[in-house]
């Protein structure tokens, strides 16, 4: 299914006429050699029954419909591993509508723009209860039916330390002048990173109702915030593990998401939904995830006095993270790595070193596609 997809849009996207920039047409160029011998590999062994399989390297581009889910839960762990253990708010900074012209635009300012201001609100906590919170703060671009809407994520810290390093916790927080921080500075900061006034909406185009913080209280950890915000990480931002369709008649492209617990089904004209996929890849070298107050390289060694008081648990046994046999499910041992182009025609090779007794039934797995 996902390599179905990444045909789909490299039919369209690759086009001389598509008006996509060069670097994202060599990154879907890449997406395309994606798990074959061009990244190189590894050959595994399961040390229980004796199978062998090759497994060529993801090519790690943002967007990639193929490696995206093993990037997620990379990410995930990496983001879980620098948490604390304790309740957090997660909440969601939404911006009007009528901004999103100029983020498709100045893509890479806007976000840095936009995260200047979730800063500069997060900093109104300190100074407001006294204390440092934690927050990773995650730039997410779509909204359902992969619509255009920018806005930020953000998992905070339900309390923080004050000024001679103890723990307070916080009940609420003053959800409105956090708004309002995000309000008073968004067009400033704009336009400090050199984006012309005139392409910027005029105040009487701004419906003021929609600079809104949404809020949801967590009790223990992060740990649902955040793997419910890798599930778009890495430019994916739906889940290609569900039916994806396409009705050759009409030329359209149609898929499922879940909100809320109930499946909600879209259906885009296929250049539409390329268009609108592609858009959501962020550029090059733009961050996508910030990191502030006790979160923040500035609070480490605090940080990481916290992370004893407060122990996060990760289960690092997902199969998207570690080679498991295809037979009996034992995590497998890399018995040979491969370089770039490098093309495994025997097995034979692998097996003079005392394989198990039933090596016998070795089931061999060529080169992995997913």
């Amino acid at each position: 299914m996902k390599s179905r997809i990444l045909e789909q849009i490299c039919s369209v996207a690759l086009r001389s006429s598509f008006p996509a920039p060069a670097k994202l047409k060599r990154s879907l160029k890449n997406m395309k050699e994606c798990r074959t011998t061009r990244y190189g590999g590894r050959v595994v062994q399961c040390p229980k029954c004796g199978t062998i399989k090759t497994i060529y390297n993801s090519c790690n581009q943002r967007g990639c419909p193929i490696c995206h889910k093993r990037n997620q839960k990379l990410w995930e762990h990496r983001v879980l591993e620098s948490l604390l253990n304790t309740n957090h708010f997660h909440l969601v900074f939404s911006i009007p509508q009528v901004f999103t012209a100029v983020w498709l635009r100045h893509k890479k300012e806007f976000m840095n723009a936009f995260f200047e201001c979730v800063k500069r609100a997060i900093a109104t906590i300190s100074s407001d209860y006294g204390v440092t919170p934690g927050c990773v703060a995650v730039f997410q671009s779509h909204g359902r039916g992969m619509v255009y809407k920018p806005h930020i994520h953000c998992a905070l810290t339900a309390g923080g330390i004050t000024s001679d390093g103890k723990w307070v916790s916080l009940g609420s927080i003053a959800y409105t002048r956090l708004a309002k921080v995000i309000q008073d500075n968004l067009i400033k900061e704009l336009l400090r990173k050199d984006i012309d006034k005139n392409e910027l909406p005029d105040e009487k185009e701004i419906d003021n109702r929609e600079w809104t913080v949404y809020s949801t209280y967590y009790q223990d950890s992060a740990e649902k915030i955040v793997r419910y915000l890798s599930h778009t990480a890495n430019g994916v931002v739906i889940n290609l593990n569900q039916d994806i369709g396409e009705d050759l008649v009409s030329g359209t492209m149609r898929f499922t998401e879940n909100h809320a617990g109930k499946q909600i089904s879209t259906e885009l004209q296929k250049t539409t939904f390329v268009e609108r996929y592609l858009n959501h890849i962020p550029p090059p070298h733009t961050v996508t995830v910030r990191y502030y107050g006790l979160y923040s390289n500035q609070y480490s060694s605090k940080l990481e006095e916290l992370q004893k008081e407060f122990p996060i648990e990760i289960n690092y046994e997902d199969k998207e993270l570690v080679d498991h046999c295809p037979e009996c499910h034992t995590p497998m041992d890399i018995i040979k790595t491969l370089e770039p182009y490098e093309v495994v025609m025997s097995y034979e090779e692998f097996c003079n070193h005392d394989p198990p007794e039933n090596l016998k039934k070795l089931t061999v797995i060529g080169p992995a596609l997913f």
